[in-house]
């Protein structure tokens, strides 16, 4: 495609690749680029207008100045019948096709069906694909990169919002007193550390996948790149661009509030539950026609997992038939740890009820671990770091159904 700078006039060029000598690459700008036609390196997009142009005059100077001084009704004629010639070409692709298939066995039937993946390495002798994948990878994770961080609507805004939603935090949260009439800010702040961080990314991803579902499977039905290329390199720029996110987010938050816990471990488990919130709206969203879809299965599948969290109730409350949720919550594999982590060491400031103080954990100075104990919140100390060790698999194991899911869909779409 390109566009004349002086008449706005456009034009756009088709290239049979099977009646040419074409080689393609990766760039970072554009993920398929042409390297040579019919021997000759393409410099660049004009480059490759010049060599259009070149070939229109050499087919003009052959059929001479005679088809030019031809009169109105020569002219139509041989209109029609250029215009023949290049409905055979069109009519001719199908035959085309059947012969470079069968050279390169990239069908296994008369009705050039398309062979399994395994068969596609016949193609060239080495491999479907005719750059290295883990370049393509790269080259996928870099424009990713560059995508969302130059977009206005992006990536800028997700860090504005997390600027925004850690500056309400601070001014809610603010130097909270360590006593125990004010222990349970700190849960809340802590519980909804815990929403903002898994909700947040849940509901972005989820409304995404819909809208970018489409292009991705049909890069990879034109064959740009192996499937988990795009998915290992997209993966990557989401959870690199997602882990600045929580940073700012957690770093604005630690500072503000004047938490006693391990900032280390604070950020480890916030970073964790950003990533699964991540991976998990991007497993609901591929089962997303659109994004009104995907906006209407967001609650239904959160609210279970923002109920059994740990925060409303604990273990005991939990009905038999309600225990799946109770083990499935990825909320509470992180908020727990975060309660762990923020009062395991340390004691409340003295409280005295003679002098009118409310003092729900105790007479005098108290540990604040009670409140993960079993006279409170019912919290075994062992959940940090274990379930850390938890959420780590919980990741992985969205990350691996993510890429079958993305597989199914663009085999049954495409074969």
């Amino acid at each position: 495609f390109f566009r004349e700078a002086d008449d706005k006039s456009q034009i756009v060029l088709m290239i049979d690749i099977l009646a040419s000598d074409i080689t393609f690459g990766y760039g970072f700008r554009v993920m398929r680029m042409l390297d040579s036609l019919n021997g000759t390196s393409v410099k660049s997009m004009g480059h490759l207008l010049h060599m259009y142009r070149a070939e229109v005059a050499k087919v003009m100077a052959r059929k001479g100045n005679n088809i030019i001084n031809n009169n109105n009704n020569d002219n139509n004629n041989n209109n029609n019948h250029d215009l023949a010639d290049i409905e055979d070409q069109i009519a001719g692709f199908p035959a085309r096709w059947q012969a470079y298939s069968k050279k390169h066995k990239l069908t296994d039937d008369a009705k050039g069906r398309n062979r399994p993946d395994e068969a596609w390495p016949a193609l060239n002798l080495q491999s479907r694909y005719e750059r290295n994948q883990l370049f393509a990878a790269c080259v996928i994770y870099v424009r990713s990169l560059r995508m969302k961080v130059f977009d206005p609507t992006g990536w800028p805004k997700d860090v504005f919002l997390a600027l925004c939603v850690g500056l309400m935090f601070t001014l809610v949260f603010y130097e909270v007193p360590n006593d125990q009439e004010n222990y349970g800010l700190l849960q809340s702040c802590l519980f909804m550390s815990t929403m903002y961080s898994g909700m947040v990314t849940t509901s972005f991803m989820i409304i995404k996948v819909p809208l970018e579902k489409v292009v991705i499977v049909r890069e990879y039905q034109n064959g740009y790149y192996a499937l988990w290329a795009w998915y290992a390199g997209s993966v990557a720029a989401w959870l690199t661009l997602q882990a600045v996110t929580s940073t700012v987010f957690s770093s604005a938050l630690w500072i503000a509030v004047g938490f006693q816990g391990n900032f280390f471990w604070f950020l480890a488990i916030v970073l964790l539950i950003a990533f699964i919130g991540t991976m998990f709206g991007y497993c609901l969203g591929l089962w997303c026609k659109n994004a009104v879809a995907a906006q209407s299965m967001l609650v239904p599948s959160l609210m279970p997992m923002i109920i059994f969290c740990g925060f409303l109730f604990n273990r005991n409350a939990v009905k038999d038939y309600f225990w799946e949720f109770w083990y499935i919550s990825f909320f509470r594999y992180a908020f727990m740890p975060l309660i762990v982590n923020e009062f395991k060491q340390g004691t409340f400031e003295d409280c005295d009820m003679a002098k009118g103080e409310l003092c729900p954990l105790g007479q005098g100075e108290v540990s604040r671990s009670i409140v993960y104990s079993s006279q409170v919140l019912d919290i075994p100390e062992s959940v940090l770091p274990d379930y850390l060790y938890i959420s780590l698999g919980y990741l992985c194991f969205l990350i691996i159904t993510g890429y079958y899911f993305i597989r199914y869909q663009a085999r049954k779409r495409y074969g």
